[in-house]
């Protein structure tokens, strides 16, 4: 029993390597073989010409918060990676209100199909919005003033995001997952940002 599920993590592990971007490597102390390529602060979601990072950061101040930073794909074979230290727009979520209204806008507890964070950055021209699909992907768009980069994210994906986001908040109170879901079901709603017509 014991050598069979060794066997099966080798196994999985070996799979799970060639799937890990930028070469990082695996989280080979974990007691679950990991098949991911992202670890369990951040999620990766590539599309045809761009990609996108979500990651679980901490704030100058030290607070914990998102990151969300887009770039542009590089496709060789069936392979891609992304331009993460070429190219790319980082944004990071202030965590006393976006964060908050960002898990909001996700859990639909909003009731709101688009959300737009503006003027980030030391020239305050980066912005992120997210629109809502009729077929419940979602929209992503980070803008620097100059550039910008665009991804229609599939729901499994916002899922997973959202779990990070729960993730973040709850670090920053320092209580569980599950008391964070629970406390933020239970609060009121933020005041969502106003969206341009």
């Amino acid at each position: 029993m014991n050598n069979y599920y060794q066997e099966s993590q080798h196994n999985q592990l070996e799979e799970s390597q060639n799937q890990l971007p930028d070469n990082r490597e695996p989280n080979v102390h974990s007691r679950q073989p990991q098949k991911m390529n992202y670890s369990d602060r951040e999620v990766r979601v590539f599309g045809t010409k761009n990609a996108a990072q979500f990651e679980i950061s901490n704030t100058r101040a030290g607070i914990p918060t998102l990151t969300i930073q887009m770039t542009s794909v590089t496709k060789n074979g069936r392979e891609k990676r992304g331009n993460w230290k070429s190219e790319s727009i980082t944004f990071q979520l202030t965590p006393e209100t976006e964060l908050i209204q960002f898990i909001f806008f996700l859990n639909k507890r909003a009731k709101v199909k688009n959300l737009s964070f503006k003027y980030h950055g030391q020239d305050a021209k980066k912005s992120m919005t997210l629109n809502t699909n009729e077929d419940g992907t979602i929209f992503l768009k980070l803008y620097d003033g100059v550039r910008n980069f665009d991804l229609v994210v599939p729901p499994v994906y916002w899922i997973q995001v959202l779990t990070l986001t729960y993730k973040a908040y709850a670090s920053r109170f320092m209580m569980s997952v599950v008391d964070a879901v629970s406390l933020l079901n239970i609060s009121p709603l933020p005041e969502m940002p106003k969206q341009e017509k």
